[in-house]
């Protein structure tokens, strides 16, 4: 039997919009008030805001993604399950996580606090970030994410990401034996994060345990 020796103390970044609160919805609503474009929230879920979204110019966008978080009362969480998940995840046997919220989401630092603290979201810090490609520079080991592009971001810096967003297109030209991108749903988190073999290798918790793939 291999031996495991503890304890182990990763970072584990978790991106906010659309990966914890649920802005989607709000956004839509945004743009259809704003500019009179339609977009169904399942197309906006799908395939994600910019997608959703590729008629509106950048600055537009970021109008619409500031605007989302003017109320933070109105956002729900994408689980409401999140805040205990995410304790599980980070008290684990395998390895023991800081949670760190990583977003580079255009709403006021202030309200995202609010909606952190008031929904009982366990990070002990969250970095803002300018852009979305500059996530992947951010200081944590891991992260949660919603966006291929961003996942590959980390991936390219090998830094495994998990994709907790159903199945995506994009994500299968990411998902290879020796890949850095991962993909779970919220409720397999805890045990996706302390069980698989090949993503606590990358995280350096141990060079020496056999690779089982439990996907």
């Amino acid at each position: 039997m291999t031996k495991i020796e503890m304890p182990f103390v990763r970072r584990l970044g978790v991106d906010i919009d659309n990966t914890v609160a649920d802005t989607s919805k709000h956004i839509a609503a945004y743009v259809q008030e704003r500019h009179g474009i339609h977009v169904s929230l399942d197309i906006v879920q799908r395939v994600g805001v910019t997608k959703a979204f590729y008629m509106l110019s950048k600055e537009q966008l970021n109008e619409a993604l500031a605007a989302s978080w003017r109320d933070p009362s109105v956002i729900e969480l994408i689980d409401p399950r999140i805040p205990d998940l995410l304790r599980t995840t980070c008290e684990g046997e395998m390895v023991r996580f800081i949670p760190v919220g990583v977003t580079a989401s255009r709403g006021e630092n202030s309200n995202i606090r609010e909606w952190v603290r008031d929904n009982d979201v366990p990070f002990e810090e969250i970095l803002q970030k300018k852009r979305q490609m500059e996530k992947a520079q951010a200081n944590v080991d891991l992260q949660l994410e919603d966006s291929p592009k961003v996942a590959k971001a980390f991936a390219d810096l090998g830094k495994p990401v998990v994709m907790v967003t159903d199945a995506n297109p994009e994500l299968q030209q990411l998902l290879t034996p020796q890949g850095f991108v991962h993909y779970s749903t919220w409720p397999d988190i805890p045990k996706y994060l302390q069980g698989n073999l090949r993503l606590l290798n990358q995280l350096g918790v141990t060079q020496e345990l056999e690779y089982v793939d439990i996907r």
